[in-house]
C-alpha cells in the first residue's frame, strides 16, 4: 500500500500513540506474513488489522479472516472495504472470548506497548493455536527466542518454549510503517505443538523472575513460606530450563506448596 493511498483511506484521522498505531504499509512484508501461515480455506484470527493491508492478502490466499480491531474508525474502514468477506469484532483483543475462535492460525502487527502481554494471552488462552506470524518490536522478538542463562530469558520465553518455538523471518525497518516508529521490528513465525500451561504457572514464573539477582527461594518467599528439600533454592530463575520449570511447578502444586499463589 502506497503512503498516499493510506492517507486517502484514513482521511484526517489522527493515529493514537496510546494504542501503538504504526500502520504497516509494506506490501512485501504483508505478503510474507500470510505466506508463512501455510493455510488454505480456513479461519485465521487477525489482531489489529488497521486498514486491512494484511486482511486483503489473507482473502487473496483463500483464508477467512476473523478480525479483532479496537479502533472504531478502522472498523468503519474495514467494513467499507471488505463487507461480508470478513468476520469483524470491534473490541479490545483482551475482551475477545478465546472460546469463540477454534482455528489454528493467528496473525497480526502487534502494538509496541503491551506486545509481551498480548503474546502471553495468546499462548495461555488459545489452545488450538499452532501457527502464527507476528510483527513485533525486535527487542520483544529477542526475548521470545532467548536462551537460558541470558539477560533476555524471561517468563514469556519459558511459556513460548513450552508450547513450541519461535523463529525470526527477518527484521523490518521503520520505513515499512506509517508513522515511522523509532524502533526496528521483526517478523516472526510461531510454530506451536503443545497445549497451553495454566495461568497459575505463568504467575509462578513471574514470581520466580521477580528479581533477577535473587535466587528462587528468595523470590518465592513472599508467598511460599517453606519449600521442600528437593527444590533448587540456590539457583536463579534464568538458570532453569523451560521443561525443568514445568516439572518444578507441578511437583510443588501436587505437594501443596502453591496454595497461596492463586490468591495473589
Amino acid at each position: 500500500m502506497k503512503l498516499k493511498e493510506l492517507i486517502e483511506l484514513i482521511g484526517e484521522k489522527k493515529l493514537k500513540k496510546s494504542l501503538g498505531q504504526n500502520l504497516l504499509i509494506n506490501d512485501r512484508v504483508a505478503k510474507e506474513m500470510v505466506e508463512y501461515l501455510e493455510g488454505d480455506d480456513e479461519e485465521v484470527l487477525e489482531i489489529g488489522p488497521g486498514t486491512g493491508i494484511v486482511t486483503q492478502k489473507l482473502i487473496e490466499k483463500g483464508l477467512k479472516p476473523v478480525c479483532v480491531e479496537i479502533d472504531s474508525d478502522f472498523c468503519r474502514v474495514l467494513k467499507e472495504q471488505f463487507n461480508d468477506r470478513i468476520y469483524l469484532f470491534c473490541m479490545d483483543f483482551f475482551k475477545f472470548p478465546p472460546q469463540d475462535f477454534k482455528g489454528r492460525l493467528i496473525t497480526g502487527s502487534l502494538p509496541y506497548r503491551g506486545a509481551k502481554k498480548m503474546v502471553a494471552h495468546i499462548l495461555l488462552n488459545f489452545p488450538h493455536f499452532t501457527r502464527g506470524t507476528f510483527l513485533l518490536q525486535r527487542e520483544v522478538a529477542d526475548i521470545l527466542m532467548a536462551e537460558p542463562k541470558t539477560r533476555d530469558y524471561s517468563p514469556i520465553t519459558v511459556i513460548t518454549r513450552i508450547r513450541g518455538r519461535v523463529k525470526k523471518i527477518r527484521d523490518v525497518l521503520p520505513a515499512s510503517f506509517y508513522p515511522e516508529p523509532r524502533v526496528v521490528s521483526s517478523l516472526v513465525l510461531f510454530e506451536m505443538g503443545k497445549a497451553p500451561p495454566s495461568s497459575l504457572f505463568y504467575t509462578f514464573l513471574r514470581l520466580a523472575f521477580s528479581s533477577r539477582r535473587k535466587n528462587l527461594r528468595n523470590n518465592l518467599k513472599p508467598v511460599i513460606k517453606s519449600l521442600p528439600e528437593w527444590f533448587p533454592s540456590k539457583k536463579r530463575a534464568e538458570e532453569i530450563y523451560p521443561e525443568e520449570f514445568l516439572e518444578i511447578f507441578y511437583r510443588l502444586k501436587n505437594e501443596g506448596f502453591l496454595s497461596a499463589i492463586s490468591e495473589t
